[in-house]
Formats: C-alpha cells, sequence, structure tokens
C-alpha cells in the first residue's frame, strides 16, 4: 500500500504522534504538499484547542479572550456573523461564566496544517428557562505560529439542542 494511503488501523502510534503535533508527516511518507516548517502547528492548534475547552469551562472569560490572536474572527455558530471585536468576545464569554459545564465528547483532531476540531458538548441553564440545555458543538480552530487562535468556528444547528 502506498504511504500517502496510511491510515491509523495500519500505525497507531504514528497516528497518535501526528495528532499530538510530535511527528512530521513527511517522516512517514504522507503527501502533505507543500508547506513550511513553521506550519507544523497543528500541534499548537490541539494545544490551543485543549486550553480553549479548560478556559471556557472556567468562570474567568479573560483566560477565554487571551487565547485569541489579536486579529481573529470568531464564528458561532458558522453562518452568523463572525466577531472581530476582543470586547465584544469577551461579554460573550462573561454572559455563561461560571454556568456551564464542558464535556469533550471525542478526540481532539489536528490536521496537516494549523488548524484542529473539537468535539464536545455543554450544558448551561439559559436565563429564563425552565430546563438546562445540552448542546452537541464541533469547534474548528485555526492558529498562528505563536499558537493563538485566528479563527474559530462553531458547528451546531437547533437540532443540537436537548433539554436535559
Amino acid at each position: 500500500m502506498p504511504s500517502h494511503q496510511l491510515t491509523s488501523r495500519q500505525n497507531l502510534g504514528v497516528e497518535r504522534g501526528l495528532r499530538a503535533g510530535v511527528a512530521d508527516p513527511r517522516l512517514y511518507g504522507l503527501d502533505i504538499g507543500e508547506r513550511k516548517d513553521s506550519a507544523m502547528n497543528y500541534g499548537k492548534a490541539v494545544t490551543a484547542a485543549q486550553a480553549y475547552l479548560k478556559a471556557i469551562d472556567g468562570d474567568e472569560p479573560q483566560k477565554v479572550v487571551d487565547l485569541f490572536a489579536d486579529e481573529f474572527t470568531w464564528e458561532d455558530p458558522v453562518g452568523t456573523e463572525p466577531l472581530s471585536d476582543k470586547n465584544v468576545l469577551h461579554q460573550r464569554y462573561a454572559t455563561a461564566a461560571g454556568k456551564i459545564r464542558v464535556i469533550q465528547s471525542g478526540p481532539i483532531r489536528g490536521s496537516h496544517s494549523d488548524a484542529a476540531a473539537l468535539p464536545f458538548e455543554f450544558e448551561l441553564q439559559l436565563d429564563g428557562s425552565d430546563r438546562p440545555k445540552r448542546v452537541r458543538v464541533v469547534d474548528i480552530f485555526t492558529v498562528n505560529d505563536e499558537g493563538l487562535i485566528t479563527s474559530m468556528k462553531a458547528y451546531w444547528s437547533p437540532e443540537d439542542i436537548q433539554d436535559i
């Protein structure tokens, strides 16, 4: 089988190393196209996604905002007007601070670029709602060379919200 068709079933150690950002896919014969070495940010993207998950589970919205680069876009959910103002972003996270419980629902998946996907669920008691809600989400992050988030896109729809 050609090396560019390497799958996780063939070599779990390689796949784990790639996902964690500690292995260079080129060492395993994977064709990842032309890239500059600093584009090996998928490890940084996975780290940023982990930090984001931990930060949104806390009650300090500034910790979330500090994960974002000065120039960023935040689209939650995808299809709404993206935000790019850290003050507005802070207000959004401050609204949920201390009211949200986060559950990672699968492994964070890195890519062969500067992006990672984070599947998770969160539970939240919305103001004026008689029952708490659970929302299933997949967030996609891109990061810069410093590991700061330059883009966050949240994928969820009304079908992903349920009473608990």
